[in-house]
C-alpha cells in the first residue's frame, strides 16, 4: 500500500515536463518524504530536502556537492542489473543499498522521473527506506526457498531410490533363481523405504502446518484449482466448503483494489518478466474482514515446448506485520506531532570518540527555545553550548563529562542567553543503547524560567508576610486563626501561641453592631473581598482604629481555602487627618470656617436655593479702622478683637447660617432659605451692630465700625459661586465709599459699569501686546549750574485711533489691577534700554520712572528690578531713579521703607514724589532714607499768586536742607517761577519752562541746544 501511494505522488508530480512553480520548492524542501534532484549524467546530487539531510545523516550543503555513487553501495554493473530488472518486472522503482553517514547501510527504494527545470533534465528520486520491510521479507523467502529446497531434495532422493530400485529388480528377475534369499533382503529394504518416504511426506506436512502456510497448485490447462486446508482457513472456510475450487473463485476473494495488481503479477511471472510470482493483497474472509496475505508461487511444469504448465505457491497471513507496520508509522507519526507540540524540547545526543558532543535530532520546541535553526544545530552542537551563560557553562560542562563517561543519566539547570534575555531551562537525559560503543543520550529541555520567578516570588511573598509592618491573619473555613506575622503581634500585644486556634473576635471593641459585621462576611462571601476601617482593642484593653482589606484565598478549583487579614493601626493618622480638616477648614485665630470651606458651604446653600425656591443672601463684612487699632494698640488686642467680634457676629445667625474669616478684618456671611431683600434685613442689622458694639479689652474700650456688602442669589443672570463673593465685595467697597459704618446692596447696574471698566483692561492689555505704547522724556535740569541732570519717563499710548493718549487718561482704569505691574514692569525695562543707549551715544543721563502703589506691593518687585538690572549692561550704581508717591509711602510705612532699603542697596536712587500733599509729611520723613524730594507742581504752579503755597515750598525747601536731601520742583512753567525757585534755595527744576516731554529720538538733539535762560544766571549770583 505504501509503495501504492508513492506511485501515485511519483505519477502526480511527474506529470509536467517542466516544473517552475515556487510552489514546488516549498513542497520539495518542506516535504516529509526523503527527495533528491540527481544530474543523470554526472549523477552529482543538485539539491536535497531536509528530510533526506536528517536520513542520510549530512548537512544539506553537504549533500549538495556529492554525487549518488557515494552513497550506493552497488557497483555500476549491480546497478545495471537491478534496472534491467526492473525493467522486465515492469516497474518504475529501484531497489538500492544506500550508506549514511554514521556508516550504516539502508535498503531503499528509489523512485525517479525525469523533470526539466529550465532546459535541465533531472531526476526527481523519492527515496524509501525499506531495510526492515527487506529483512523481513529476506527471511521470509529464505524460509520459503528452504522448505522448496527440502522438497525438491527429497524429491530427487525418492526419484533416485525408485530407480535403483528398479535396476535391482532387473536383476532380480534376472537372478531370481541365484538370489531367493537377497530377494527379502530387497523386499524388507523396500519396506524400509517406503517408510521413510512416508516419514518424509509427514515432515514435509508438519513444516507446513508449522509455518501456517496455505499452499495451492494451478493447473494452466484444464484450469484446475488444488488449496490445502490452511489456505482455505486463512479465507475463513473449511476446505470441504470451498471445493471445488477455481480461479474465479479464488479472484471473488481478492480485495477489488489489489485484484489488477495480483493479476498482473502472476502474468508477468508466466510471459518471463519475473523470476517468480509475489504479491501482497487483501483477501476477504467468510465473516466479511478483510486480512493481508503474501501469495508467492513460481512455474512448476512446462510443457516440452516451454509452456508454463503448473504453477504452484504458498499464501502466508501476514496481517500481524501489516499491522505492526501501521503501528510503526503511526507511532512516528505521533512522536514527530508529539515532540512538535509538546511545551518542552527533545533531542538525541552521541559522542565521538574524542568526546565531541553531536546532536542526532532535535525537535521544533528545542530550536524555539534556544532560537535555532534545526539544520544549524545539527550541524553544529556549539551553536547550543555558546548560549549558555558564562557562568554556567563550566557546570554544565562537567555534568556533561560526567554522564558521557559513566553513561548514566544526565540532569542540570542552568541559564541560557537568548536574545538578550536570561532563560532559566532544566535539561534531562537518559542513556540507551548503552551496549553499542557510542551510546545516545535522549532526553528534554524544559523552559522554567516561570517557575524560577514563581520561586523567587513566593520567597519573596514569604519574607514580605513575616517582615511587613502591616499586621498579618490567617483564618481558617472554621474561623479559627491559623497564623499571624510579627506585625500583628506588635498591633495587638498578642503573641502568636496566644491567638492560634482562638477566633478573632478576641479583638473585638463592642463598638460596632451585629449587622456591621454582618454586612462584612456577606461581602466577603459575595465578592471574596472586603476593606474598610473599624475599632479594635489590643491585649492591654486599649482601643485602636484597624484599617482592614480581607482576602478570600481560592485553590486551583475556585473554592475557598483561608481567608487572609491584612491591617494596620490607624489611629494616630486619623487623630492627625481630624487635626488637618480643622486646620484645612478652619480659622486658627477665630475658629470660623475659612475661605474653603465657605466656598463648600456656599456652593450647598445655591444648590439647596434651586430645590427649594428660596434665596441665598452673601455678606462681605469688612471691620474699618482695624488697622488704626492694631497700630495703636498691637496685634494681641488685634487678634483679641476679632476673636471677641467673631463670637458676637455668630451670636446674631440662625441656624444653617456660616460665618466665615477669609482673612485679616474680613469676615463673608451666607444666609440661606431667605426671600429676597426684605427677608434678610433683621439679621444683617444685627450684625452690623454686634460688629460696632464696644467692647472692652484689658480695661480698654475699643469702638470700631463695619462696612456690609450683600449680594442676592438667584438672580437674572446665571452666576458661579465665586462671581456672588466677587459682588458682595464689590457692594462692600461701595459701603465704604459712601462713608462706612453701613451696609450696601449690590446693584446690577453698577456690575454693568465694572463690566464696562474690565473691557477697557482688556484693551490696555491689548496695547501692552501689541507695542502701542511709547516713553516720552521730559529733562530735569540744574538751574544754577545750566546743566542737564537727567530725564523722568513718561508713558504715552499710541492709540491706532485717538491717537497719543496721556497716562492720565488710561492708567487709573488699571492702578487697583494686577496689569499695573505688567505695564511698570515694561516702563523700567524700556527705561534701562533707553539709557544704556544714550550712554553709548555719550549722554550720561540718569533717568527716573514712576512706581504705582500695587507694583511697590508686590513681593517679586525687588527681585525683578534686579534682574533688569544685571541685563542691563554698563549700568552704572545711581543711573536709575524710581519715583515713589508720598500717598504710597506713607498708607505702608514699614513695606515701603523696606523696599526703599532692597533697592538702594541694589544701586538705584528713591524719589519721594508730589512731595507735600501728604497730613503726615514731617512725621515721616525721618523714617523713610530717600535720595531725592519732588515738590508737587500745584504748591509750585499757584506759588506767584498764592502766599499759603508760597510758605509751603519754603518750608519744603528748609525742610530738606535739614535732612540735606535734594529736592527738585516739579511744574515750573515760566522763566519766573525758576527765579523765585533759585531765590528760596532750590536749584533743580523740572516744567514747560525748560522743555516739554519729548520722543527719545529727540532728546540728544534738545540736549545739545538748550542753554540756560540769562534771568537764571542772573538769579544765581
Amino acid at each position: 500500500m505504501k509503495r501504492f501511494l508513492f506511485l501515485l505522488f511519483v505519477l502526480f508530480f511527474a506529470n509536467p515536463p517542466v516544473f517552475a512553480n515556487p510552489s514546488f520548492n516549498d513542497m520539495f524542501d518542506q516535504h516529509g518524504s526523503i527527495m533528491l534532484l540527481i544530474d543523470p549524467r554526472t549523477g552529482s546530487i543538485v539539491d536535497a530536502n531536509k528530510a533526506a539531510s536528517v536520513f542520510y545523516g549530512y548537512p544539506l550543503h553537504q549533500m549538495r556537492s556529492m554525487r549518488i555513487q557515494d552513497i550506493n553501495t552497488l557497483t555500476p554493473a549491480q546497478v545495471k542489473a537491478e534496472r534491467e530488472l526492473a525493467a522486465q518486472e515492469s516497474r518504475n522503482y529501484f531497489v538500492f543499498r544506500h550508506r549514511i553517514a554514521n556508516g550504516d547501510i539502508k535498503t531503499v527504494e528509489v523512485f525517479s522521473n525525469p523533470l526539466v527545470f529550465s532546459g535541465r533534465k533531472l531526476l526527481h528520486s523519492i527515496i524509501v527506506d525499506i531495510s526492515e520491510k527487506r529483512l523481513l521479507e529476506e527471511a521470509i523467502f529464505h524460509q520459503q526457498s528452504q522448505l522448496e529446497q527440502t522438497i525438491a531434495d527429497q524429491t530427487e532422493v525418492i526419484a533416485q531410490d525408485y530407480k535403483k530400485r528398479l535396476w535391482m529388480l532387473v536383476i532380480t528377475l534376472v537372478l531370481v533363481m541365484c538370489a531367493l534369499i537377497y530377494v527379502v533382503i530387497v523386499r524388507r529394504k523396500e519396506q524400509h523405504l517406503s517408510q521413510k518416504l512416508s516419514n518424509q511426506k509427514q515432515r514435509l506436512a508438519n513444516v507446513i502446518t508449522a509455518t501456517r502456510a496455505g499452499t495451492w497448485e494451478l493447473n494452466l490447462q484444464s484450469g484446475e484449482l488444488y488449496v490445502n486446508e490452511m489456505w482455505a482457513e486463512l479465507v475463513g472456510f473449511s476446505l470441504d466448503e470451498l471445493l471445488p475450487m477455481s480461479v474465479r473463485k479464488w479472484n471473488r476473494f481478492i480485495h477489488p483494489d489489489d485484484l489488477a495488481v495480483s493479476k498482473k503479477a502472476i502474468n508477468d511471472h508466466l510471459d518471463g518478466k519475473l523470476d517468480f510470482y509475489t504479491c501482497e493483497l487483501r483477501v476477504k474472509q467468510k465473516n466479511g474482514d478483510w486480512r493481508w496475505v503474501l501469495d508467492r508461487g513460481q512455474v512448476t511444469k512446462y510443457s516440452a515446448s516451454g509452456e508454463p504448465l503448473i504453477v504452484s505457491g504458498t499464501r502466508q497471513d501476514i496481517s500481524e506485520r501489516k499491522l505492526a507496520e501501521e503501528q510503526i508509522i503511526s507511532s512516528h507519526n505521533q512522536y514527530i506531532g508529539l515532540t512538535a507540540n509538546i511545551p518542552d524540547g527533545t533531542y538525541s545526543v552521541t559522542f565521538d570518540e574524542e568526546g565531541v558532543t553531536s546532536f542526532d535530532y532535535v525537535s521544533p520546541r528545542f530550536c524555539e527555545l534556544l532560537q535555532v535553526e534545526a539544520s544549524d544545530i545539527l550541524a553544529d552542537s556549539q551553536i547550543a553550548f555558546s548560549k549558555v551563560h558564562p557562568e554556567d557553562l563550566e557546570g554544565l560542562m562537567k555534568a556533561n563529562i560526567r554522564a558521557r563517561d559513566y553513561a548514566e543519566t544526565f540532569r542540570w539547570e542552568g541559564r541560557f542567553i537568548i536574545n538578550n534575555e536570561t532563560r532559566w531551562m532544566r535539561i534531562a537525559s537518559n542513556p540507551i543503547n548503552v551496549q553499542k560503543e557510542n551510546p545516545v543520550w535522549v532526553g528534554i529541555m524544559s523552559d522554567i524560567t516561570e517557575a524560577k520567578n514563581t520561586a523567587l516570588s513566593l520567597n519573596l511573598a514569604s519574607n514580605v508576610y513575616r517582615n511587613a509592618r502591616e499586621g498579618m491573619m490567617i483564618t481558617g473555613l472554621d474561623n479559627r486563626i491559623t497564623d499571624v506575622n510579627a506585625a500583628f503581634t506588635e498591633i495587638t500585644g498578642y503573641e502568636r501561641g496566644e491567638v492560634i486556634g482562638k477566633d478573632p473576635t478576641i479583638l473585638s471593641s463592642g463598638r460596632h453592631s451585629g449587622d456591621f459585621f454582618n454586612n462584612m462576611w456577606n461581602d466577603i462571601q459575595n465578592e471574596h473581598y472586603w476593606s474598610g476601617e473599624f475599632w479594635n482593642r489590643r491585649k492591654s484593653g486599649e482601643f485602636y482604629i484597624q484599617r482592614t482589606s480581607i482576602s478570600a484565598i481560592i485553590d486551583d478549583k475556585n473554592e475557598v481555602r483561608e481567608y487572609l487579614c491584612i491591617f494596620s493601626d490607624v489611629t494616630l493618622e486619623r487623630s492627625h487627618e481630624s487635626e488637618l480638616e480643622r486646620i484645612a477648614h478652619y480659622d486658627s485665630l477665630t475658629n470660623l470656617p475659612n475661605r474653603l470651606l465657605l466656598s463648600d458651604r456656599l456652593n450647598q446653600a445655591m444648590k439647596q436655593s434651586k430645590r427649594h425656591h428660596q434665596s441665598v443672601a452673601v455678606l462681605y463684612i469688612d471691620l474699618d479702622r482695624f488697622k488704626e487699632v492694631n497700630d495703636t494698640f498691637g496685634h494681641d488686642i488685634g487678634d483679641n478683637l476679632l476673636v471677641q467680634v467673631s463670637e458676637a457676629m455668630e451670636q446674631c445667625l440662625r441656624e444653617g447660617d456660616t460665618l466665615a474669616r477669609i482673612g485679616g478684618d474680613e469676615f463673608v456671611a451666607v444666609l440661606p432659605d431667605g426671600d429676597g431683600k426684605i427677608g434678610y434685613v433683621n439679621v444683617i442689622e444685627r450684625l452690623l451692630s454686634a460688629a460696632t458694639s464696644p467692647i472692652t479689652i484689658n480695661d480698654v474700650e475699643i469702638c470700631i465700625t463695619a462696612s456690609i456688602g450683600v449680594s442676592i442669589y438667584p438672580q437674572m443672570e446665571v452666576i458661579e459661586a465665586d462671581q456672588l463673593l466677587r459682588q458682595a465685595d464689590q457692594a462692600m467697597y461701595q459701603a465704604k465709599l459712601r462713608g462706612k459704618n453701613r451696609v450696601h446692596f449690590f446693584d446690577e447696574k453698577e456690575e454693568k459699569a465694572v463690566r464696562h471698566h474690565h473691557a477697557g483692561t482688556e484693551r490696555i492689555q491689548q496695547a501692552l501686546n501689541n507695542g502701542e505704547f511709547e516713553l516720552y522724556y521730559q529733562p530735569k535740569v540744574d538751574m544754577q549750574k545750566g546743566r542737564v541732570i537727567g530725564m523722568e519717563a513718561l508713558l504715552r499710548w499710541n492709540h491706532p485711533v485717538l491717537g497719543t493718549v496721556a497716562p492720565d487718561l488710561f492708567l487709573p482704569a488699571i492702578e487697583s489691577h494686577e496689569m499695573i505691574n505688567d505695564v511698570g514692569d515694561w516702563v523700567i525695562n524700556e527705561a534701562l534700554h533707553q539709557m544704556q543707549q544714550w550712554h553709548e551715544a555719550g549722554y550720561a543721563l540718569n533717568v527716573s520712572v514712576n512706581i504705582a502703589a500695587k507694583q511697590l506691593q508686590n513681593p517679586l518687585f525687588v527681585d525683578c528690578l534686579r534682574q533688569h538690572l544685571n541685563q542691563s549692561s554698563n549700568y552704572t550704581s545711581g543711573d536709575l531713579t524710581l519715583e515713589i508717591l508720598e500717598d504710597t509711602a506713607i498708607d505702608d510705612l514699614e513695606q515701603v521703607a523696606k523696599v526703599i532699603s532692597d533697592c538702594m542697596n541694589a544701586g538705584v536712587k528713591i524719589s519721594l514724589d508730589d512731595f507735600g500733599t501728604g497730613y503726615s509729611s514731617l512725621t515721616y520723613l525721618s523714617k523713610l532714607h530717600v535720595n531725592e524730594l519732588k515738590i508737587d507742581r500745584s504748591f509750585v504752579k499757584d506759588m506767584m499768586t498764592n502766599q499759603d503755597n508760597l510758605q509751603i515750598l519754603e518750608g519744603v525747601i528748609a525742610l530738606a536742607k535739614t535732612f540735606d536731601i535734594p529736592v527738585i520742583a516739579e511744574g515750573v512753567e515760566s522763566l519766573g517761577h525758576g527765579e523765585v525757585l533759585l531765590k528760596l534755595g532750590c536749584i533743580y527744576a523740572q516744567g514747560y519752562a525748560i522743555s516739554r516731554p519729548m520722543p527719545a529720538a529727540e532728546v540728544a538733539r534738545w540736549i545739545d541746544n538748550w542753554q540756560k535762560p540769562d534771568n537764571w544766571k542772573i538769579a544765581s549770583l
